[in-house]
């Protein structure tokens, strides 16, 4: 009797190794997923500030009008990504 216990002890462990390595390696390849989209998002972020940071040297001397709508464009596309973040 010990031995089909201990045996089926052995057949469990073999099973919930596994079953955990298969888990871990999903874990990872979502992990490396996430990471590379928020590399991807961060990097467009980052080209859109420094695109509107231009837009603005460019034009604050000229249309103050222009500062006020590139700020409320910029709020707006702040709300919608973090409105994206949270869904």
């Amino acid at each position: 009797m010990e031995t089909v216990v201990s045996g089926l002890q052995h057949e469990v462990g073999i099973i919930v190794k596994k079953q955990a390595e298969q888990t871990d390696d999903a874990i990872r390849v979502f992990s490396e997923q996430q990471y590379d989209f928020l590399a991807s998002f961060r990097s467009r972020a980052l080209k859109d500030h420094e695109a509107l940071l231009k837009l603005v040297h460019t034009y604050q001397l000229f249309s103050p009008i222009f500062i006020q709508i590139v700020l409320f464009i910029l709020i707006v596309s702040i709300y919608k990504i973090r409105t994206f973040l949270v869904s």
